[in-house]
């Protein structure tokens, strides 16, 4: 038998964790799950391994809204949309790599949240969002064809 001791969301792929009592289980994998990413101004992918300040970033579900902030300075809120509308032509397409993926389509989600991230991080970077349409590759080993999975790691 099966048992889960603890259920946690990452919104944004390499920051904190939402400690969650259900969750929903859609094709990509949970619900809010992995969702947003953080890519260098050239598509790759940004995590704790190379930029470990990004575990200073808390992040908060307030219904429609997704809230960040830095630990250190809990004034300094970010907040974005939990999910971004994939028709509206204000957002920008862009192809970024995830380990061994590369080209997997993405948009942009504000110049604002790039501005703030970069900040924060002291480093040069884009928030980018997985939209319906976009299918991340699962590992091989961990899945079948059909399987998707959103900015996670691969299964």
């Amino acid at each position: 038998m099966i048992t889960i001791s603890g259920l946690y969301i990452y919104p944004i792929k390499s920051l904190s964790g939402i400690a969650v009592s259900e969750a929903v289980v859609e094709p990509k994998g949970l619900r809010y799950d992995r969702r947003f990413m953080l890519v260098t101004p050239d598509g790759r992918f940004i995590t704790q391994r190379a930029t470990p300040q990004m575990a200073l970033l808390d992040v908060a579900i307030d219904g429609t809204t997704l809230r960040v902030w830095h630990r250190h300075q809990p004034n300094d809120t970010l907040e974005l949309p939990l999910t971004v509308p994939e028709s509206d032509g204000d957002y920008e397409t862009i192809a970024v790599d995830i380990w061994d993926s590369h080209g997997v389509p993405a948009i942009t989600v504000s110049a604002e949240a790039d501005q703030w991230f970069s900040q924060v991080l002291d480093v040069p970077c884009r928030l980018v969002y997985m939209p319906d349409a976009t299918y991340g590759e699962v590992v091989a080993n961990y899945g079948r064809y059909i399987d998707a999975v959103s900015f996670a790691d691969g299964y």
